[in-house]
């Protein structure tokens, strides 16, 4: 019998600049088995909220490293106490 399991990875990111202003990025990765039970992804997800924030939301795209999907929500901010 071989077991096996859904993988979903989240990462987070913070780039600050000298200034003090950056992008705070969130990556989020389905692997195949994932990605494949929610075959409509895209038209289920719902983004709007962050679009209007100001966040960019780009995905889901395909990844290199065998039939998974990436998304990823990113925003700029221009001094470190709109980091939050």
């Amino acid at each position: 019998m071989v077991l096996t399991g859904c993988r979903v990875d989240a990462t987070t990111r913070v780039d600050v600049a000298d200034d003090g202003s950056g992008t705070v990025s969130v990556e989020v990765r389905l692997d195949q088995e994932a990605a494949a039970r929610i075959p409509d992804l895209e038209d289920q997800l719902r983004v709007q909220d962050l679009r209007r924030t100001g966040w960019e939301v780009s995905g889901p795209d395909p990844v290199d490293d065998g039939g998974g999907v990436a998304l990823t929500a990113t925003k700029a901010f221009s001094s470190p106490d709109q980091m939050a």
